[in-house]
């Protein structure tokens, strides 16, 4: 028989195992959530239908109920992609900032209202250098990967996607300024912004949502640009590209420091050859989502991702240069007018002239000429060393490169209206 004591004893467990659960559920950041439903089905991210039929029954229901939704504006499709955005994400912010805040018990909490985005080795770590010198800016980390990668489980953030309060919490210098400041009008001008590449480019994990794996879709109708326009439709973009052909060297370079041109070459033949075979009888946009999958289906499977012969991934590595395919995901979600193009190869010569138009872009009072003399001076940031010494690139593996992206870059002309992105010059 059971004692009264013993009833007490278990009683008094379960309440403290419930008072734990409690602070553990608000210790990460879901106090603010603006939709306390419980979660459904599709917030599994780990989904993969496959070729299996029977998996794809058992996974894809007719339709999600979207109760208490707070964003009853948003497609059920899109809200697929990010729930962990949609459900967290404050569907007002505060007034007379121009930083999109909320408050999180009494703590100004603050997202940024701009990204610097582009590919690796496109000049995006000194134009952001040279960007956040303006005295309204409030300096962050540069990449904080949030929307791309540790949002979805990838990464540092592997099987343990981060919440929405902790991309937030990159931004706590920004909230501390603001609500620090002495003079209420400086408080209302500043900003900050986000300086990763991937929220470019990178879609990794876009067959993992039910639309897309249920419908056996070879592209994906919506993109991390979609999400980011949806929460933040005032978001300023400032995108950098760079000739392809050079970026893809300097991107092994900077990675492999004992790549040589010869093996360079190599991985690029191999590379270039395996991608046409896919434009034999796909589209380049399947092609690159394609390979997305690829990759994925690897990291969850805790595979070593598909290498060439410098023991990289040089797919990849290609076709980040397909940047008419990402320009255009970019341009269906956000105006033309809230996103500047930027050639790396005309800001390394005209920065003294460009910098003042990124500002007037951003919405920040125009610095003095000296001021801007002085920024653009500074030493080029996170230039890759050893280039040099190994020499350019084989003239051959120039004219395969050059072959390669010429498309792309009529495409990206095409779309920009600007024939400086053939990279004819």
């Amino acid at each position: 028989m059971v004692s009264i004591k013993d009833n007490f004893k278990y009683g008094l467990v379960l309440v403290v195992i419930s008072i734990l659960a409690s602070l553990a559920y608000f210790s990460i950041g879901y106090e603010y959530s603006v939709s306390p439903h419980a979660p459904s089905p599709v917030r599994n991210r780990r989904i993969w239908c496959g070729n299996d039929s029977t998996t794809i029954q058992e996974q894809c229901p007719a339709r999600i109920e979207m109760d208490n939704i707070a964003r009853d504006n948003i497609p059920e499709e899109l809200y697929r992609v990010a729930p962990e955005v949609f459900d967290h994400m404050p569907t007002k912010f505060l007034d007379g900032l121009r930083s999109p805040c909320w408050k999180v018990k009494d703590k100004l909490t603050c997202l940024p209202s701009f990204t610097l985005t582009g590919v690796g080795k496109c000049g995006t770590t000194d134009v952001w250098n040279k960007i956040v010198a303006h005295p309204d800016i409030v300096v962050t980390g540069k990449e904080p990967r949030w929307w791309s990668r540790y949002r979805v489980g990838r990464d540092k953030a592997l099987d343990n996607p981060f919440p929405l309060l902790w991309f937030a919490n990159q931004y706590n210098k920004l909230g501390k300024a603001i609500s620090e400041a002495r003079d209420s009008n400086k408080a209302k001008k500043l900003i900050a912004g986000d300086g990763s590449p991937s929220n470019f480019w990178d879609n990794v994990v876009w067959k993992t949502t039910l639309t897309a794996a249920c419908q056996n879709l070879t592209t994906p109708r919506y993109v991390v640009a979609d999400v980011i326009r949806a929460v933040l439709p005032k978001m300023k973009i400032l995108a950098v590209f760079r000739n392809p052909t050079s970026r893809l060297y300097s991107d092994y370079n900077f990675d492999n420091r004992s790549c040589t041109p010869g093996f360079f070459h190599d991985s690029v033949t191999e590379s270039t050859r395996t991608f046409d075979s896919c434009l034999a009888t796909s589209t380049r946009k399947e092609c690159v989502f394609k390979f997305f999958s690829e990759i994925y289906e690897a990291d969850m499977a805790r595979k070593p991702r598909p290498k060439g012969k410098l023991g990289m991934n040089p797919i990849m590595r290609l076709f980040k240069g397909s940047y008419s395919v990402f320009v255009a995901d970019w341009l269906r979600a956000f105006p033309r007018d809230q996103v500047m193009f930027i050639r790396m190869e005309d800001w390394h010569s005209k920065c003294k002239d460009m910098l003042p138009n990124m500002y007037q872009f951003l919405d920040l009072e125009p610095l003095s000429r000296q001021k801007t003399d002085e920024i653009c001076n500074k030493k080029q940031s996170n230039k890759t060393p050893g280039t040099k010494a190994k020499g350019p690139m084989l003239p051959e593996t120039k004219q395969l490169l050059d072959k390669f992206y010429e498309p792309i870059c009529k495409d990206l002309a095409q779309i920009l209206d600007d024939d400086r992105f053939l990279w004819n010059d």
